[in-house]
């Protein structure tokens, strides 16, 4: 749930346990509430989505390719200690609807043309990299599980975050934006190594809403 959690409860009826939030990339460390302040807000489950834009300019500030790159280790390890400090169930949904161009990190443009550092093959390995540190582990392995998909290796041991404390959920959109065979969801799913949960977004389109693709989903 989105938005005022006593309005919502108030108007549906429905008490929702998990709570969402947007955070710019940084936001939590470099800018904001802190991050284990900020999930006590949304308790009792936080959902934190990680954009790579900056809160305040809403530019990107970094890439898919630049996170497999390790650029943004250092946000991610810091997300990695609040995650072993809240101690307790958290969803994380890193850049949600990657197949959606009107998101910085989409891997094509609304006319389709695809964008350099953000193709489906980047946003995967980003993806993988912030699964892996984000559930922690000794240094050794999970380096030898990033350069095993071509990314650096980390030089620190980090807390281990374990499934179901903490769930990464992998959500596109259902039909994809521009709806071309490169945009497809399923061109974005990282492996089920690095997804806890999988999630989808659907909308009414014209011609109907895409479920044909959304039952696609799950086959991966």
């Amino acid at each position: 749930m989105l938005g005022n959690n006593a309005r919502f409860t108030s108007l549906s009826g429905q008490k929702s346990s998990v709570h969402l939030a947007f955070l710019g990339w940084g936001q939590g460390l470099s800018y904001g509430k802190s991050f284990v302040p900020l999930f006590q807000t949304l308790g009792p489950v936080p959902m934190i989505h990680l954009n790579t834009t900056s809160g305040a300019s809403k530019k990107e500030v970094v890439t898919p390719a630049q996170i497999a790159a390790g650029a943004g280790d250092t946000y991610l390890i810091a997300l990695n200690q609040a995650i072993s400090q809240w101690g307790s169930g958290i969803y994380i949904r890193p850049m949600a609807e990657m197949n959606n161009s009107g998101n910085a990190w989409s891997g094509f443009t609304a006319s389709g043309a695809p964008k350099p550092g953000h193709s489906p093959a980047d946003y995967k390995k980003a993806f993988a990299r912030i699964y892996l540190i984000l559930h922690g582990g000794t240094a050794a392995t999970i380096s030898a599980k990033l350069q095993a998909l071509g990314m650096p290796g980390i030089t620190q041991d980090l807390p281990s975050n374990p499934f179901p404390r903490l769930r990464i959920d992998w959500n596109p959109l259902a039909g994809g934006s521009p709806r071309i065979a490169a945009n497809a969801p399923q061109a974005y799913y990282p492996g089920r190594a690095y997804v806890d949960v999988e999630g989808v977004d659907i909308y009414d389109e014209a011609g109907g809403a895409p479920w044909a693709a959304t039952e696609d989903l799950y086959k991966l």
